[in-house]
């Protein structure tokens, strides 16, 4: 029993002599944030513009408009600039296939699109009892539906809708404007 009590008494004094020191803290780690990821709209991108005008008042008429198109991008982060460049068209009376505009945009990590400022493409192409429907006698109603859509590789698409009163506001225009875009 001796032998027994004297063998405990000297592993404690054992254990209480360790040089061990108390454990450290373990080191937190911080998992970094991915920064978002934006499809790239920057370059040139070529495609069309069609323009489908209808004269919803005070009768029916309509005409479509296919614009080639040029769109120059620069683009930081969700946020891109560039110019609209309109050129030839397979419309009869096409003229609206020239001239352009400059606008910005955004882009979506999931690809959705906007410029709601694009409201310079003109009006053109229709006539009311002789007298053209453009931008002399015609001015923007409203945009019901602002220019968006989505970017998918290096495909792109956007639509708009707007309302036009023209000749002394006794002419309803209501157009749609499609773009499609390859790179």
């Amino acid at each position: 029993m001796k032998r027994a009590l004297l063998l405990l008494c000297a592993l404690v004094l054992i254990g209480c002599s360790s040089s061990s020191s108390p454990s450290a803290p373990a080191a937190q780690t911080t998992a970094a944030i991915a920064a978002p990821v934006f499809p790239s709209l920057s370059g040139v991108w070529t495609g069309t513009v069609t323009f489908a005008n209808v004269v919803v008042s005070p009768l029916s008429q309509s005409i479509t408009e296919t614009c080639n198109s040029r769109w120059t991008n620069t683009q930081s982060g969700a946020t891109f600039s560039g110019a609209l460049t309109l050129s030839s068209s397979t419309a009869v009376n096409a003229t609206t296939c020239s001239g352009g505009a400059n606008y910005t945009g955004t882009v979506t990590t999931t690809a959705a699109v906007s410029i709601p400022n694009l409201n310079d493409l003109p009006i053109g192409g229709l006539t009311w009892n002789g007298t053209p429907l453009n931008d002399a006698t015609c001015g923007l109603r409203a945009v019901t539906a602002a220019l968006a859509g989505t970017v998918s590789g290096r495909s792109w698409t956007m639509t708009q809708q707007d309302s036009w009163l023209c000749i002394n506001q006794s002419v309803q225009v209501d157009r749609t404007i499609l773009v499609q875009l390859t790179q």
